[in-house]
């Protein structure tokens, strides 16, 4: 008799705790749809598969881009190279954006025509998989019609052929499709740039004349990258007008990153 109380206590007691489970999740799928940072430490797994934990610097500079384009500037960060820009914008900020609006148009330009690829496969794969990003935007669903390497659809989009929900190319490439809402850099100036002012033009050039031709009028722009030479593409942004920037550096002592924005 004993034991069965015990065992309806812990059928009891289990319930509750699955009721309180179910309430927790609720309101993580509830705050993952409004801030990025909950989106991101909900949905996005790292190496070993783990959760990630967003740290004071990831959610610097999401808090920077939304600042920044509340302020309609472009915003720019340049960070330590392995600090984490490319999952925390490229991946995780482009997913929640289409999340929140499967309609979008988001252009993603790499320093070369791999990781572009790379970018569009990791993409794919949470929108695939993730039961999580399914929980959170049940809307985000992949449209099989155009599902490729470089590009992909989301179900139910309202633009042409011409336009993907996803497209990642190189820098060096000069053939983009069709219109952008987001226009994302991700490290688009490599040590090449340290060797060659060719590619250095080469890379001002695309930049500005061939991927920003692509923003609509109320596009907006996210890059991020490391800083590789005093003539790269990204100090030739630094002081124009429409652009501001977040730039990071290790202290000397090695104990702390050191921040300034110009």
């Amino acid at each position: 008799m004993a034991n069965k109380k015990l065992d309806s206590k812990q059928k009891e007691t289990q319930h509750k705790l699955n009721i309180l489970k179910q309430i927790n999740d609720e309101k993580k799928k509830k705050k993952s749809r409004e801030d990025v940072n909950e989106f991101i430490e909900y949905v996005m797994i790292d190496e070993m598969g783990n959760y990630f934990k967003q740290s004071h610097i990831h959610r610097r500079w999401h808090k920077f881009i939304r600042k920044c384009w509340d302020a309609q500037k472009n915003p720019a960060i340049l960070a330590p190279w392995g600090a984490g820009k490319s999952r925390q914008i490229a991946i995780g900020m482009t997913l929640f954006e289409l999340g929140r609006n499967p309609n979008l148009r988001v252009k993603i330009v790499c320093n070369s025509d791999e990781n572009a690829k790379k970018r569009v496969t990791s993409l794919k794969n949470y929108i695939e998989k993730s039961d999580r990003i399914k929980k959170v935007y049940p809307k985000l669903v992949p449209s099989y019609d155009h599902w490729t390497d470089h590009s992909f659809n989301i179900s139910g989009r309202l633009y042409s052929e011409v336009d993907h929900s996803v497209e990642a190319c190189g820098v060096e490439s000069r053939i983009i499709g069709g219109r952008a809402d987001l226009l994302i850099f991700d490290d688009i100036v490599d040590n090449k740039s340290e060797q060659s002012p060719a590619y250095r033009q080469m890379t001002k050039d695309n930049l500005e004349n061939v991927f920003m031709s692509r923003l609509e009028p109320s596009g907006r722009i996210g890059l991020i990258g490391t800083m590789w030479h005093r003539d790269d593409a990204h100090c030739f942004l630094i002081g124009k007008q429409s652009w501001k920037f977040m730039i990071q550096g290790v202290s000397d002592d090695f104990e702390c990153i050191e921040e300034i924005i110009v």
